[in-house]
């Protein structure tokens, strides 16, 4: 529901500060239940890095972002990928470098 009101106050430009800084909040404590429970994923044996694809085809960009930041920071507490492949695919995708 809160990616929804993101999404549609974001394409409208209509959020005002205060109302930008609750989704914000809102946004914000989403994405730690969702670390929370990727965590418990990546201990049960799961591939983080079928996980972190699978959100690559987010087709939202700024939702994209926030996803790939956070399923990131879990890839990468995993030991399943060195810090310096995944910050790379990172900056390539915040410069929107596509392959």
């Amino acid at each position: 529901d809160i990616a929804n009101e993101l999404k549609a106050g974001a394409a409208a430009s209509a959020l005002a500060p205060k109302l930008y800084y609750d989704v914000y909040l809102a946004v914000t404590a989403e994405l730690r239940l969702l670390e929370a429970y990727l965590s418990e994923i990546a201990a049960s044996g799961a591939s983080m890095l079928s996980i972190y694809e699978r959100v690559q085809w987010t087709s939202s960009v700024v939702p994209r972002l926030y996803l790939l930041v956070t399923v990131g920071s879990v890839y990468l507490k995993t030991g399943q990928v060195s810090a310096r492949e995944l910050l790379r695919d990172l900056i390539e995708m915040c410069t929107a470098v596509q392959h």
